[in-house]
């Protein structure tokens, strides 16, 4: 600007403190500052090189949202230190009580005190008590327990019969439990999302779904951790995590996000696999404050099957409906039918009562019947890592692997037990 001033008016210099100077210094400057905004703007609208809010802008025009924090949850065990179970089952050498019985044959009777009461067929439809006993009768090879008053149910052989004691305990839902500083660099909080107790007698209830209070990974935590609770619970109470928590994550750094976008314009215009999978990741479950993290997309014959997780082996859970209405009224010979609301008909299934590992030594067969038809699964000890000591997940692969069951498998309780579902829609 300066040499072309020079040129134009023939001068040979300006001096330090021209006006013109100054005046073509003011120009320069503005045109440099507007040079740099216009390759600001450039480089705010590349997905390539933008960072922060300019790619948190790309990422709303293309309805991509940066996915935030999420927030850790898991399931712990809480416990009872002040007592031990004291326990036995009815026995099977004689024959089983029926309803109004006086008294109950268990197989092991020398845990019991002399007196107290006790509850019969914990587990089952059948479950009754506290009931009052006097005494116990020595007989052998079995015990008898004298009651006070007499049963209401047939109880079958095998079921249990469990001491009462402590009475029912109650962990509130909102009940704060930590991992105690001396583990982390800081209290971290976690907080119980429904009612749960411990039953008379028993002493720990597992499988407590709980929510840290904090988002971000800072929520994860390894096993055996979250020992502190900071509420006010019943006396001697304990809580443990059996398992990890390693679900949350921190907000979306800007690299993995550029990727996110990247997929997410590749994919919008096709119906891919791919865009199936992406569609669902960071939707979180209202009722269960769980996120999906990563989602697969698989072929199931006919139709295709999306299966999510939110980092700790999601399991299905299904709650009923106590009234529906059906579209038609039936007229008889019907195979299917319609329901008005739309929703799932949840498949017959049935859940394991005893806790992995199992004992899985021999030739184990397991067979159901759904709707008039068997169908059998035989496991192999090929399918096991230790035939004697083998996981629900091992049980739920085997059973899943063969095309010839009619009914399938998935883990349930955090990956305790086995649950079975007939394939069949409508049985």
């Amino acid at each position: 600007m300066v040499s072309t001033v020079l040129s134009d008016l023939g001068l040979q210099k300006l001096k330090v403190g021209d006006p013109l100077l100054t005046i073509l210094e003011a120009a320069a400057q503005s045109d440099f500052r507007q040079s740099q905004d216009n390759f600001n703007n450039l480089q705010s609208i590349s997905l390539d090189s933008a960072t922060g809010a300019a790619l948190d802008n790309i990422g709303a025009a293309e309805d991509v949202p940066r996915p935030g924090a999420t927030i850790a949850t898991g399931v712990v065990t809480f416990s009872d230190t002040s007592i031990t179970k004291i326990s036995s089952t009815v026995y099977a050498g004689t024959p089983a009580p029926p309803s109004n019985s006086s008294s109950i044959n268990i197989a092991l009777g020398t845990v019991f005190p002399a007196s107290g009461s006790i509850y019969i067929g914990r587990g089952t439809i059948n479950l009754e008590g506290p009931l009052a006993y006097t005494s116990v009768t020595n007989n052998t090879n079995y015990y008898t327990i004298n009651l006070s008053v007499t049963t209401k149910y047939f109880h079958n052989i095998g079921e249990s019969v469990v001491l009462a004691q402590n009475g029912i305990r109650t962990i509130p839902s909102g009940t704060t439990i930590a991992i105690p500083q001396g583990t982390s660099l800081q209290n971290i909080n976690y907080n119980t999302l429904y009612n749960s107790v411990i039953p008379d007698g028993e002493t720990f209830v597992t499988g407590v779904q709980v929510v840290c209070q904090q988002a971000g990974t800072v929520g994860n935590a390894p096993a055996n951790t979250i020992t502190s609770i900071t509420s006010s619970l019943y006396p001697s109470a304990a809580v443990t995590n059996s398992l990890p928590f390693s679900n949350a994550q921190d907000i979306m750094n800007d690299s993995d996000y550029r990727e996110l976008i990247r997929e997410a314009r590749q994919t919008r215009t096709q119906g891919t696999d791919l865009a199936i999978e992406n569609s669902v990741l960071g939707i979180t479950s209202t009722s269960e404050n769980k996120t999906v993290i990563s989602s697969t997309l698989t072929s199931e014959g006919t139709f295709d099957l999306l299966t999510i997780d939110d980092g700790t082996g999601y399991e299905e859970s299904d709650q009923g409906i106590a009234l529906e209405t059906i579209l038609s009224p039936a007229v008889g010979g019907e195979y299917l039918f319609k329901l008005a609301s739309q929703p799932p008909i949840t498949k017959a299934q049935i859940t394991s009562t005893i806790s992995s590992p199992y004992n899985m030594t021999g030739l184990t067969l397991l067979t159901c019947n759904v709707g008039g038809i068997v169908t059998s699964h035989s496991f192999s000890t090929t399918d096991f890592a230790s035939v004697s000591n083998a996981t629900a997940y091992e049980i739920v692969a085997s059973i899943n692997a063969d095309p010839n069951c009619l009914f399938a498998a998935r883990t349930a309780s955090a990956g305790t037990r086995s649950n079975y579902i007939c394939k069949g829609r409508y049985k």
